[in-house]
């Protein structure tokens, strides 16, 4: 099961109990790019059962 996890300086996103994908609020240009990236993930996150 795959897990979003947004914060006020990284949004992550956990592959398992112990192993995530930390990004950090500055690789993004723009909250909107933030909240876009966010949107997406949630949407392949369904698209993939999870």
């Amino acid at each position: 099961m795959t897990i979003h996890v947004l914060r006020p300086g990284f949004t992550a996103v956990y592959i398992n109990a112990l192993a995530a994908h930390i990004i950090p609020r500055r690789a993004f240009a723009s909250n909107e790019q933030v909240w876009q990236f966010v949107a997406t993930v949630k949407e392949r996150m369904r698209a993939a059962g999870g």
